[in-house]
């Protein structure tokens, strides 16, 4: 009897609930005026589950929803035998932020995948650095001593008081000194702007045809095999240039013309203006430029890929430098080719006047 007493609330709510007589409406009808007191103005729904953990009564079967805030289950009947939860619906803030933390999630992860693209591309681009570095260096040690060597050689022999050299062999060999001694400069000049990224040019009236004539005999000399040859429109004898890069240009080109000219390279330079602009253009009977490559020639250390040029010595910085001192002019320069039948480089120089 005293057990019956002491029980006696969760033996009442047993015999309810297995009579199917447990009004939960009015559970949840009294424990809504509950909240009320408390200051909470929410309207739970009230679920009562088994051991099992089955939902056998619910306040209000429409109102279920997965995502809900749930109190911790409270054990009722005779041994605790059920246990009866209340589940609010989740506040307008919380169901508006779960859409906005997906959208934060999606963008999180493009971030993160931009930071691992970006880090590799920076990897990418220190190791072109470092490979830059080590070609520049190279290239300082390979061609700045030899022609330092040549020079000095060359001064010594003019110098012999008993030289048994001819006058026309005493005038090449001044000719020979005065174009290394002009490498030198160039050589300097281009590995010093390879290195940054600014380039500039002091413009000055030359003598383009003494310019032209000594590059001309220049190549007669060491390529025998090819022919060169230069036109200049009438009244341009002093156009308004620089005394290196303009020449550098030149012999590049006209380089580079007669290593992929074949067995019998001809070549022809013609200088000429066509309104506000100076007009140089270099063009060749040699193998042609394929339309893929002719947008890539420019870049540095890039070669074009077939036989006739992998036997063929270079760098494939020749025509980048090219391209830095036409962009330092202000110019353009075009290509014309086909496979087999020769190009034409086409460079577009802004006139500027010697006062200017």
């Amino acid at each position: 009897m005293e057990k019956y007493i002491s029980l006696g609330r969760q033996v009442v709510y047993d015999c309810l609930f297995e009579n199917k007589c447990l009004d939960i409406q009015k559970i949840a009808v009294l424990y809504h005026k509950a909240l009320q007191e408390k200051g909470i103005s929410e309207s739970p729904y009230l679920i009562i589950k088994g051991l099992d953990g089955n939902k056998l009564l619910l306040s209000d079967k429409l109102n279920v929803e997965p995502n809900s805030i749930t109190t911790s289950p409270l054990n009722l009947g005779y041994d605790y035998k059920h246990q009866i939860t209340a589940s609010f619906k989740l506040p307008f803030v919380f169901r508006a932020l779960k859409g906005v933390l997906w959208i934060e999630l999606l963008f999180l992860i493009g971030f993160v995948i931009c930071l691992v693209w970006q880090w590799n591309s920076i990897k990418m681009t220190l190791r072109s650095v470092r490979v830059q570095t080590m070609g520049i260096a190279h290239l300082e040690h390979e061609l700045k001593k030899p022609l330092a060597t040549m020079i000095s050689a060359i001064g010594g022999m003019l110098k012999r008081k008993e030289s048994v050299l001819c006058p026309t062999d005493e005038v090449k060999l001044g000719m020979i000194k005065a174009r290394l001694m002009k490498m030198a400069d160039i050589t300097d000049t281009m590995l010093t702007s390879l290195k940054t990224s600014v380039l500039e040019v002091e413009r000055e009236p030359i003598d383009l045809q003494l310019e032209l004539e000594m590059i001309t005999e220049m190549f007669t000399m060491i390529r025998k095999h090819a022919r060169v040859e230069y036109h200049i429109a009438e009244g341009l004898g002093y156009p308004c240039l620089d005394k290196i890069y303009f020449n550098y240009i030149v012999i590049n080109l006209v380089d580079n013309a007669i290593k992929y000219g074949g067995a019998h390279p001809v070549v022809k330079i013609n200088f000429y203006e066509e309104g506000t602009d100076y007009i140089l253009v270099v063009e060749d009977n040699g193998m042609g430029i394929a339309p893929k490559d002719q947008k890539q020639i420019f870049k540095q250390f890039y070669r074009v890929r077939n036989q006739q040029v992998t036997k063929t010595t270079g760098f494939g910085l020749g025509l980048t430098f090219v391209h830095k001192v036409v962009c330092a002019y202000g110019g353009k320069i075009h290509i014309e080719s086909e496979i087999g039948n020769g190009s034409k480089f086409l460079i577009i120089l802004p006139q500027v006047s010697w006062k200017n």
